[in-house]
């Protein structure tokens, strides 16, 4: 399946999901393609206002990673909120805890965004459509 573009009819699909991973606590709307989905709540830089965003998710070892790809657009998506307060919310099948996020970088970071692709192409898509380097996270649960 070609990788998606980020339209007006995305984001308008991207609200109704994120509203369903909301309501139904991560049960309903769990898995997007070939991934698994989380529901993200970070704190907005600017207003301080809850924000919540669906993406897809990749576990290893109880931690939980992230790519902010926004379909390969230039702009980073809420990942400069998350690097202004890593401190954020997960919820995924019914459960919701608190997470620390911390952006990965070099090796690591490519080495975990090969996961990425390796688990949906459109992620190398959506690489290939952009110059920046799409941020990945890792989101470690705390105690």
């Amino acid at each position: 399946m070609p990788a998606v573009r980020n339209t007006p009819v995305l984001r308008a699909i991207w609200r109704f999901h994120r509203a369903l991973l909301r309501i139904s606590g991560g049960r309903v709307g769990k898995a997007v393609g070939p991934m698994r989905v989380l529901l993200l709540e970070t704190t907005g830089r600017k207003s301080g206002e809850p924000r919540r965003v669906g993406l897809s998710y990749v576990e290893d070892a109880g931690r939980f990673y992230v790519a902010g790809s926004f379909a390969g657009e230039d702009r980073d998506p809420d990942a400069l909120n998350l690097r202004a307060t890593p401190s954020a919310r997960v919820t995924i099948d019914g459960r919701s805890f608190a997470v620390r996020a911390r952006a990965l970088a070099g090796e690591e970071r490519g080495a975990m965004f090969d996961r990425f692709v390796a688990g949906d192409a459109s992620y190398g898509e959506y690489r290939d459509r952009t110059d920046r380097v799409i941020p990945v996270f890792e989101l470690v649960p705390e105690a």
